[in-house]
């Protein structure tokens, strides 16, 4: 089961309003759900037949439902059924397939997409053409992956030196 509580002014708790809640409360009463993430003001998850479903604020397409619609419970992502990893940053999302593929979507206004711009991916859109991605994270306006090999890739704001690159 999933459960969220804390501030909801975006619908970010996915409870179908937007009160906040000092308690846990239960999200829906789906008993499948594999993995979880919050971002700034939207939510992501992974249920265990491998949907991605988002929820929340998705003024920047950080849902990446291609709208820029808020969701105030739970909608699914496409139509995929492969999504291993996902990491919600304060505006956009990187995730893995179980190919070892990797996605983003969202805000790119840092370059945080790995898109080689600043460009808005409004859906999930893979990076590159590679399947040897293993890990990523993301943060406020940067992400972050791994490969199998071990190498680091970061991409996005650097003013405080996240991508460290010296």
């Amino acid at each position: 089961t999933l459960w969220g509580w804390g501030s909801n002014s975006s619908s970010q708790l996915g409870l179908g309003d937007a009160t906040t809640r000092s308690t846990p409360v239960q999200v829906g009463t789906a008993t499948d759900w594999r993995l979880v993430t919050c971002g700034g003001s939207f939510s992501l998850a992974i249920k265990s037949n491998g949907t991605l479903w988002g929820w929340g604020s998705n003024s920047s397409n950080q849902l990446g439902d291609g709208t820029t619609s808020t969701r105030t419970t739970p909608v699914q992502i496409g139509t995929a059924t492969d999504w291993s990893i996902v990491q919600a940053g304060s505006s956009h999302a990187i995730a893995l397939r179980s190919d070892g593929s990797l996605w983003t979507w969202g805000s790119g206004t840092n370059g945080q997409t790995g898109s080689g711009n600043t460009s808005t991916r409004t859906t999930p859109t893979q990076v590159g053409t590679n399947t040897n991605w293993s890990r990523v994270a993301a943060s406020t306006a940067s992400s972050a992956a791994l490969t199998t090999d071990g190498t680091l890739w970061v991409t996005g704001a650097n003013q405080s030196g996240q991508v460290g690159n010296g």
